[in-house]
């Protein structure tokens, strides 16, 4: 075929060139210069295009430069940013420096040069190697933490913190880098030291000023599972009931009210007679719902359903099938005027007949009542919460939850990270009272938390952390004081890692001659002090419970402390033919179980059933049975033992600890059993044994089982396990549910329902504690923003509540940061800006007296914590930003609703995986609180959040001038040029996961890049220069590959979306001529990940416009279709040759085919065809002899 000159748009044939040599260094130069120019990447709020907002983590230039494993999570962003721009979005994507805090200050004082002036040269650094890598930020959107226009709005944020009480001055211990010479919040910590230096941290009392965000932490745990239904957002509790979220009117949830908790039913009520339901149709309220009301005091949630249902429709005669479950619901209740919190118990009653009585007019005047289908039930009813309740009527809530889609695009891992960060328990504040045995100790008690206060009888002793605050005034009274005063001085340089490390060796020291008083018995239980108890969680004080802690446990057995079990484990038999019932009886079985040891050796007796018995045929038992009325378990053991294995002599040796409760069907006694299994060791005397009965041997064969071969019997029961340790002595702490023994009244009962019971039963409190701790917000440094406070002692005279702390009027802000010569940290609890008086004293804005400015900075995440926000409208001088700009990003104008998940929040988020704990959950709690206020209209910052994996060195370290193992972006962009720099990182691997750098790789990446360079030579105009066979295999690796790298962007699969490419563009290098079409899709297709070559080689083409503004290439799937495919041909099984065939040929024509082709004809010759088999589409088998 006669190679055909290329043709442009106009039909005009292009002069065949040799192609220009692809040189990066100048095409790339070039088109940054052009991009910039004409501003191409402007973000524009366009009410008519969808929008998408992708964030980068804001980076703090900290004067290093970039090495080559930043841009990793920056040329993901740009990826998308192109993409999505090219698919027709209105794209924000900004850059800005977090140039505020310890790095920037560190790198400062490091180098001796002033803050701001390291700050202003190391910006222009990072953004420098940014452009150079060609990303598509909007630079005209750039923010710095520092700028004072900026920092303005965080000071404005913490004042309306401080007016809510969000924000106060504490004199607590706190934690205090000695080496930073500032105070640092517990998320500043790793291990007991200092995050930025390493170095061990102290408790230092000092003031300083706290943020409550624990006062939003249910709803930062809460949110974290939120799922959208229909514009109704709904969780589920810990038990698994779901809670639904009214935020869309009418009834949505006003933030500014308290919620009114409130328990109430739900009713579906079934026709008499036909398949049909109670609704009402709402007249003030365009709702339509079941019958739904409060609990009334003493009203059981029958009793509250029945009246309701009389009351509100006039039915009388009914009954109650079935309790549903409970679902719970927050909506704003529009008759009484207050948001509720309700908790409603979902009853199904069918009507006995059609007895009824007038409703009332007050009734008539608030619903009709109609009756509805079961078919047209979902379509009536108006709550998403009440939808799920029909859905549990009709057994489909799976279906129903199918609906719903997660508020937050997030891993499951980053979720397990907010939640153990925020780590919410819920349990019991009890206090022990303290006793001396010589001195009176007036009015003291420890106080300690617990989830498990069914545990309490077995309390045996107390644990105070060293630090404890009741520990100096205990002293005192302590018989050996000075050993305990040497304990508290050794444990005093212990890192918190060391201390709770569950491998290390516990320590202790008993306060002699001091006894606590358990509340639950009145006994008296020893006090310790131990390093394993930390003094800032909790209550700093926890009460022992060895036989159901594994901490306490290995305490107690170091110590020789005594251990008392207080809950038996409980196993329910859940399937199979012995399965218990749950609508049944049951009956409490006291039942003894033998572990019989050989007379002279090494094994065990065991029973091998013959029979199907409960425990199923050839199961391996032990000896068990009932303990009848008036016998112990050693005299019914041996009972048992006589009659079923017919030894004569058993010994009663020991009992093997508290009894194990087994739920089972009987199926020999027809009746649910609760056996309470009490384990007993005997050992035989000697082999003395008589015949047993018939009816024994029916049962089972007495078997002899050693140590080694006990599988049988230890799988046979899942409490088999449990006994046998107990027997062999290596019995551990049982720290599961059961049934309560030892524990007075409360004996027998489950020990997950009654622990709010005994909490109240020895004068406790429930509550919920939080290991998440209020937010230590402010820093004995100079590099950050002024806290916009002033004190003023003559205002603390007159109003001591104040405490003289005056915030600074709205209208004086910024307080900027003045220039200082000193920004030394001064180590003495006072930042370096007290020195400045002229800064320092000013008058008091309320009294006019003379008064001070705060003179500690907010910490580094402050500016951090809102930025996202900014970037919408950077230049606003009067707000934060724009109602209508935040609500266009973030929120699509959607009245404060964040469950629309294309146009919410910030659509995707990438950040380093530092920022699953401290920055997301500082910017979660402001963004939340922001919610509160009216700022922002969507319940969280980040609809998807994507974290990046690290790229290590060459040598699998993580990347770092120590190392001496950093590799600088620059030299390789000039040597390989920003493509195939963005090209490798993105194909190194599965991008969250870590990688090790290659330099020698990228190479790959830039023959790609060559590769494509130079099949522009083959690109012509129009489809005629090909043949059909090679214009339909072009069109189909072109559209096989928009489907592929389109599917794989969406996914953020860069790697395997680039090997996709990789793989068509070696096909398309074996065609003899491309079409300019299928050429210019595969530009498109790698635009955005090598921006600045496929623009030249775009506009080489004749285009006029960018092609990042072009519109991304749409898969057709009848361009997939192959119209022919090769058939492989077998003789006897083997394969011996192939052929093309049409993928519509028929079974006969695939066979004449088959045995024509050349290879295949030589294995015919001679034999005896017995058969052809045809497999369509794929093969075909010729059986010869």
């Amino acid at each position: 075929m006669k190679k055909s000159k290329p043709i442009n748009k106009k039909g005009v044939k292009l002069t065949q060139k040799k192609p220009a040599v692809y040189n990066p260094a100048k095409i790339e130069t070039k088109w940054q210069r052009k991009w910039q120019s004409s501003k191409i990447f402007r973000s524009k709020e366009d009410s008519k295009k969808p929008k998408y907002y992708v964030l980068d983590m804001f980076p703090y230039p900290s004067g290093e430069g970039l090495h080559v494993g930043h841009p990793k999570g920056y040329i993901a962003t740009d990826i998308i940013s192109r993409y999505k721009r090219m698919q027709g979005h209105s794209v924000l994507h900004p850059m800005g420096f977090d140039a505020f805090g310890l790095p920037a200050e560190n790198y400062a004082l490091k180098t001796k040069t002033n803050p701001a002036d390291s700050v202003k040269k190391n910006v222009a650094r990072y953004k420098k190697q940014l452009e150079i890598l060609g990303f598509d930020y909007d630079w005209s959107r750039e923010i710095n933490t520092t700028d004072p226009a900026y920092y303005k709005w965080t000071q404005w944020i913490f004042l309306q913190l401080l007016k809510k009480g969000l924000a106060y001055e504490s004199y607590e211990p706190i934690n205090w880098c000695p080496s930073c010479k500032t105070g640092l919040a517990n998320e500043d910590i790793e291990g007991g030291r200092c995050e930025r230096c390493g170095t061990l941290v102290e408790k230092k009392p000092m003031r300083q000023w706290v943020l409550k965000i624990t006062d939003y932490a249910e709803r930062l745990l809460e949110d974290l599972d939120v799922r959208d239904i229909n514009k109704t957002l709904v969780t589920h509790s810990a038990n698994g009931e779901p809670c639904f979220f009214q935020v869309i009117e009418p009834g949505a949830i006003k933030t500014e009210l308290p919620f009114v908790e409130r328990n109430a039913i739900t009713a579906i009520v079934k026709h008499w007679s036909e398949d049909k339901y109670l609704g009402l149709k709402l007249k003030k309220v365009p709702w339509q719902t079941f019958i739904t009301g409060g609990i009334e005091g003493g009203q059981s949630a029958e009793q509250a359903a029945i009246a309701e249902i009389r009351e509100e429709t006039g039915y009388q005669n009914i009954r109650l099938v079935k309790n549903l479950g409970r679902v719970h619901s927050k909506f704003f209740h529009i008759p009484k005027g207050e948001n509720r919190f309700a908790h409603f118990d979902v009853l199904y009653f069918e009507l006995n007949n059609d007895s009824r009585v007038e409703i009332s007019e007050k009734e008539k005047s608030t619903h009709e009542v109609v009756w509805v289908s079961r078919e047209e039930m979902e379509k009536f009813i108006t709550p998403e919460a009440q939808k799920y309740m029909w859905s549990m009527y009709t057994n489909e809530t799976a279906n129903f939850t199918k609906k719903s889609k997660p508020l937050l695009d997030w891993p499951e891992s980053i979720k397990t990270l907010q939640k153990n960060w925020i780590g919410k328990s819920e349990g019991a504040l009890i206090k022990f009272k303290i006793q001396n045995s010589k001195f009176k100790i007036e009015s003291q008690n420890i106080e300690v938390f617990t989830t498990r206060p069914d545990t309490l009888f077995g309390v045996t002793y107390v644990v105070l952390a060293p630090e404890h605050k009741l520990v100096q005034e205990l002293l005192k009274f302590a018989e050996n004081r000075s050993e305990v005063e040497a304990y508290i001085d050794s444990v005093s340089n212990k890192t918190e890692i060391e201390r709770t490390d569950t491998g290390k060796e516990k320590t202790g020291v008993e306060l002699k001659g001091i006894k606590a008083v358990n509340p639950a018995n009145n006994e008296e239980v020893h006090v310790w002090l131990a390093d394993y108890v930390l003094p800032d969680y909790g209550t700093g004080a926890v009460m022992a419970v060895p036989a159901h802690d594994e901490r306490d446990w290995e305490f107690a057995k170091k110590f020789g402390l005594p251990i008392k079990g207080v809950i038996a484990p409980l196993f329910v038999s859940e399937a199979g033919k012995d399965a218990w019932r749950k609508d049944e009886p049951e009956i409490l079985r006291p039942t003894v179980a033998c572990f019989i040891k050989h007379w002279s050796e090494e094994k065990y007796l065991f029973l091998k059933k013959k029979a199907d018995s409960d425990a199923g045929q050839n199961a391996v038992v032990a000896v068990a049975g009932g303990i009848d009325k008036g016998e112990d378990e050693t005299e019914a053991g041996i009972r048992e033992i006589k009659g079923e294995t017919g030894y004569l002599n058993p010994v009663f040796k020991k009992n093997l600890g508290t009894p194990i409760y087994y739920r089972f069907y009987s199926t020999n006694a027809k009746q649910n059993r609760l056996a309470e299994l009490q384990p007993v060791y005997y050992e035989l005397r000697n082999g003395d044994k008589e015949e047993v009965s018939e009816r024994e041997t029916t049962l089972h064969d007495s078997i002899w089982l050693t140590e080694n071969n006990l599988k049988e019997f230890l799988e046979t029961r899942p409490f088999s396990p449990i006994f046998w340790n107990r027997l062999k002595g290596k019995e551990e702490a049982f720290v599961g549910q059961g049934l309560l023994i030892n524990s007075g009244s409360f004996t027998g009962k489950n020990s997950a329902e009654i622990m709010k019971e005994i909490t109240s039963f020895v004068g406790g409190q429930w509550v919920t504690k939080y290991k998440l701790r209020d937010w230590v917000f402010s820093r004995q440094r100079y590099w950050g923003e002024p806290i916009p406070v002033i004190h003023c002692e003559n205002c603390a005279v007159n109003n001591p509540a104040g405490r003289g702390i005056v915030p600074v009027p709205e209208k004086d802000l910024p307080v900027v940061l003045p220039k200082v010569k000193s920004y030394e940290p001064t180590g003495t609890g006072e930042s370096p800006l007290a020195a400045i008086s002229k800064w320092v004293n000013v008058k008091c804005p309320v009294c006019k007296k003379p008064a001070k400015r705060e003179t500690n900075t907010m910490p580094q995440w402050a500016g951090s914590s809102w930025y996202y926000l900014r970037y919408t409208d950077p230049k606003n001088n009067k707000a934060l930003a724009s109602q209508k700009k935040i609500d266009y990003w973030l929120g699509a104008g959607l009245p404060r609703v964040a469950h629309d998940s294309e146009r919410s929040g910030v659509d995707l988020y990438v950040g380093g995986a530092e920022h699953a704990t401290r920055h997301l959950i500082y910017a979660r709690f402001w963004h939340k609180f922001l919610y509160d206020i009216g700022v922002t209209s969507t319940l969280e910052p980040f609809t998807k959040l994507q974290h990046v994996g690290l790229i290590m060195g060459e040598d699998g370290r993580k990347m770092s001038k120590r190392f001496g193992n950093v590799i600088n972006p620059d030299e390789i962009t000039e040597t390989y040029g920003a493509d195939s720099l963005r090209l490798y990182e993105m194909f190194m691997g599965p991008f969250d996961q870590q990688i090790a750098w290659s330099t020698q790789s990228i190479v790959v990446s830039r023959r790609f890049i060559e590769k494509v360079w130079k099949l522009k030579e083959k690109v012509t105009g129009v489809d005629v220069y090909q043949s059909q066979t090679d214009v339909k295999k072009s069109d189909r690796i072109i559209h096989q590959s928009i489907q592929k790298v389109t599917s794989d962007i969406d996914k953020l699969s860069f790697n395997t979306a680039i090997s996709a490419l990789m793989i068509a563009v070696n096909e398309l290098e074996k065609m003899p001529v491309i079409s300019r079409k299928n050429y210019e899709i595969l530009l498109k297709l790698l635009a955005p990940f090598t921006p600045h070559f496929t623009e030249e080689l775009w506009f080489d083409l004749g285009n006029k416009k960018s092609i990042h503004i072009s519109e991304w290439p749409k898969f057709e799937k009848t361009r997939i279709v192959e119209d022919e495919i090769t058939i492989m041909v077998q003789v006897n099984g083997k394969i011996r040759g192939s052929f093309q065939a049409s993928v519509n040929s028929k079974n006969q024509e695939l066979e004449n085919k088959a045995v024509a082709v050349t290879e295949v004809k030589k294995w015919l010759e001679g034999k005896k065809v017995m058969k052809v088999i045809v497999v369509p589409k794929r093969l075909v088998n010729v059986v010869i002899v």
